[in-house]
């Protein structure tokens, strides 16, 4: 892959290469890693009040951040001020944060960007240390043509099998991916299980996992 990007130089000649290219250079990544470390959060005030807002739509009770930095140290001190609803107001150092906060934190940027350029996230185990309800939340940003209006796009795996619902994810937005005895690991679109109409009959085959009878493809199948 590595390889092939350097031929998709933008100052190449040709249209297609510079087209490629320009679409690489948008894609924004999330790795699970990422979230070890203080994320660098735009320190402009309208950015941090839509960081803000989105964590605050979430049930999360973040007023506002601060990124300082001190004498001795090679990083910013990321401080994030939590507000309850007594007014009552206290504060909490990123590295103090649980783990579902720290991720929300350095995923939700990428989620802004995303959205406000149109462009494609990618994401890695996004349901890891999530709440389920919140990885709903996100989904439904890009599901809503107010909040998503340029059609910016998050590709993502996950081992969560409570969005294999109709009221969460369409079919066609549903990809499997799992590994026959003996073979390579496969990825197939669920939407080729014609007769799965239930969200009880698309999860009951990975909660028992049952792949092989009952998930897995067959050649020549359509069913």
């Amino acid at each position: 892959g590595v390889s092939l990007l350097r031929y998709l130089d933008p100052k190449s000649s040709s249209e297609c290469a510079k087209a490629a290219a320009s679409w690489f250079s948008q894609v924004l990544f999330f790795r699970e890693h990422d979230y070890k470390k203080a994320p660098d959060l735009p320190s402009e005030v309208e950015e941090r009040q839509v960081i803000c807002r989105l964590l605050q739509a979430m049930d999360i009770d973040i007023l506002d951040y601060s990124i300082t930095k001190e004498q001795g140290f090679d990083d910013p001190s990321l401080i994030l001020t939590h507000g309850k609803a007594d007014g009552n107001t206290f504060f909490v150092s990123f590295n103090e944060e649980s783990t579902g906060i720290r991720k929300l934190l350095t995923l939700i940027p990428l989620v802004v960007k995303s959205l406000r350029l149109g462009s494609l996230l990618l994401a890695d185990d996004l349901d890891n240390v999530l709440h389920p309800h919140l990885l709903r939340f996100i989904l439904s940003l890009y599901q809503d043509h107010e909040k998503n209006p340029h059609h910016a796009q998050l590709v993502f795996t996950s081992h969560n099998t409570a969005i294999l619902n109709p009221a969460v994810m369409r079919r066609d937005e549903i990809c499997l991916c799992c590994r026959p005895e003996g073979t390579d690991a496969v990825l197939y679109p669920l939407l080729i299980k014609k007769k799965m109409a239930s969200s009880q009959e698309m999860m009951k085959p990975m909660v028992n996992n049952i792949w092989k009878d009952a998930m897995v493809p067959t050649p020549g199948s359509d069913d």
